[in-house]
């Protein structure tokens, strides 16, 4: 493999320039040219393809604040993953972490939390399937510890999910105020009458709630559902409802901020 597709791959054009730096399975610190070109002063955003590529990168990246976890391997090295993160930059400038699959990877996001007291954005992959350890990762010190000191203020769910695995991190991130969902056929409207009657509990304090790519019968279904059954009653306080139907969003906004 020549130093030029390495190049290519890892560190795009003008490395030294880059805030951007990817490790790949075919990571090789010996063969690559822009490991050695990458000015890691310059880095903010660090995505992690191959776990296998952590133990041998020799860079320090002083102001790395975004994570991306792609590799769905990961898990294979959660005995070291911290340990690894912690070598190459500092976890407490961590702000943004994206996650692949909270099935495999519930627990390395429990104890990121634990690492990361400035994380206020989290972004899912996938949050669809029910780890097989929920109730023994629940009950543990770790989990009850991190779900009174986090600080995620934004949660965003890229593709599925369903409403008790959405559940598991509204508890888990009690002081989340921003949530964004894709469209789900079977777990959408079940996932935000959850949301809503959280909101109306007291329980969860919501600044907004978008749904992405909703469609405009979706729309003036739940804007019906909410005005009839009141639902709307923890945004009667200086709140409002905004259907942007130009974006095919359908977004429940209070005017009152929690940040």
């Amino acid at each position: 493999m020549s130093r030029e597709y390495l190049h290519e791959i890892f560190c795009s054009i003008q490395p030294h320039r880059n805030k951007f730096f990817k490790l790949g399975s075919n990571f090789n610190v010996a063969t690559s040219q822009c490991h050695e070109e990458t000015d890691s002063n310059f880095i903010q955003h660090m995505a992690i393809n191959s776990a296998e590529a952590l133990p041998i990168c020799s860079k320090y990246f002083p102001k790395i604040s975004e994570l991306t976890l792609h590799d769905k391997d990961i898990i294979q090295r959660k005995s070291y993953l911290m340990d690894d993160l912690r070598r190459i930059f500092s976890l407490v400038q961590l702000t943004k972490l994206t996650m692949n699959n909270i099935f495999y990877e519930l627990n390395i996001f429990i104890n990121l939390l634990q690492l990361t007291p400035n994380l206020h954005t989290v972004t899912w992959i996938s949050i669809k399937d029910t780890p097989k350890d929920l109730l023994s990762l629940q009950e543990s010190k770790a989990y009850q510890l991190v779900s009174k000191q986090n600080q995620v203020k934004t949660i965003i769910i890229q593709g599925d999910y369903t409403k008790k695995m959405m559940e598991v991190l509204i508890h888990l991130c009690p002081q989340v105020q921003n949530i964004s969902l894709g469209i789900s056929d079977r777990s959408l409207d079940a996932t935000v009458h959850y949301l809503l009657s959280e909101i109306n509990d007291g329980t969860l304090h919501l600044f907004s709630l978008c749904i992405r790519i909703a469609s405009p019968h979706w729309i003036k279904y739940w804007k019906m559902i909410i005005q009839v059954k009141l639902l709307i009653q923890a945004f009667t306080y200086g709140g409002e409802i905004n259907c942007q139907k130009e974006t095919r969003f359908l977004s429940f906004q209070s005017n009152k901020s929690y940040l």
